[in-house]
């Protein structure tokens, strides 16, 4: 499965776009989790705070589901295709930080506004339609965040709940997934999922989360998704997601990040080869079934 961030300007460009994504994914059997944020494409992600705002949120995400989800424009327009839709779909990307909340302070009963808002709109378009809870950066204060967001109703708002447990070691990582899981079953989201949508090691030579060697890289992932696959059923984890595919340079700064599992030429590194094999061995992962709310949350 492989995340996709999903902008929108409301005209055919985006159609064709995301068209071509959603027919080169399908053709080679990729499952794609969209990641919806932002109201227009710019660098930051603004959340919505005017009621015209949260309507043209509201009819973005619907869009999205309407033509990429079950029953959906795109599948009736091309017949020729495997019928794949998108079932999942994940509201915003680390709320908890600023830099992913148009630079104001993270406000979790905020992003619960958001999150019911996105969740209203796919289940219009998709009563079937899975949500997935934005995966939080969990060092950054994300278990008290995410306690904020299930509290006053919001735990029959998403499906499944989606943190990024980066650590400096499996076992803190791991125990990032512990911490979690138990605010889920504290709040009333017993039945969520647990997804790690980022999890990740940078070959650099120091720093944080950094391992010096390639080798090192490979053998962090694989322990992760070996522990992560022996606690899957206690801890009622979903999909894995490795972060990230390919290096990249940062273009304002020159900064090499060392975060791929492929190297900048597209060379495949021993991660790739870890995960893949992790990937082929492992059971596939139910969908979550989807939520009903009796009452509007708070």
């Amino acid at each position: 499965m492989i995340t996709n961030y999903v902008d929108w300007d409301g005209d055919g460009r985006t159609t064709r776009h995301y068209d071509r994504i959603v027919r080169e994914a399908t053709i080679r059997e990729i499952t794609l989790l969209p990641v919806l944020m932002r109201l227009r494409p710019i660098q930051t992600p603004q959340p919505p705070r005017t009621a015209a705002q949260y309507a043209q949120w509201q009819a973005r995400v619907g869009f999205f589901a309407s033509r990429y989800g079950a029953e959906g424009d795109f599948w009736r327009e091309h017949p020729e295709l495997p019928y794949r839709p998108i079932r999942v779909w994940e509201i915003w990307n680390e709320p908890n930080l600023r830099r992913f909340w148009g630079g104001r302070p993270p406000d979790p009963v905020e992003y619960r506004r958001v999150l019911a808002a996105g969740r209203a709109g796919l289940r219009a378009a998709d009563p079937q339609a899975r949500v997935v809870s934005a995966g939080l950066a969990w060092r950054h204060d994300g278990g008290r965040y995410l306690a904020s967001v299930l509290g006053g109703g919001g735990a029959c708002l998403l499906d499944a709940a989606a943190i990024h447990p980066y650590g400096n070691s499996v076992s803190q990582s791991v125990g990032y997934l512990e911490e979690a899981r138990a605010i889920l079953d504290r709040y009333g989201a017993r039945d969520a999922q647990l997804w790690p949508t980022e999890i990740g090691w940078r070959v650099v030579p120091r720093g944080r989360f950094s391992v010096p060697t390639e080798m090192g890289q490979a053998r962090l992932l694989s322990h992760f998704a070996t522990e992560a696959q022996r606690r899957r059923e206690s801890l009622r984890l979903g999909p894995l997601f490795a972060f990230a595919l390919r290096d990249k340079v940062d273009p304002r700064t020159g900064r090499f990040d060392g975060w791929g599992l492929l190297r900048l030429n597209n060379a495949l590194r021993p991660a790739w080869g870890a995960w893949s094999a992790m990937a082929r061995a492992s059971d596939p992962v139910p969908l979550p079934s989807p939520t009903t709310c009796s009452t509007a949350p708070g």
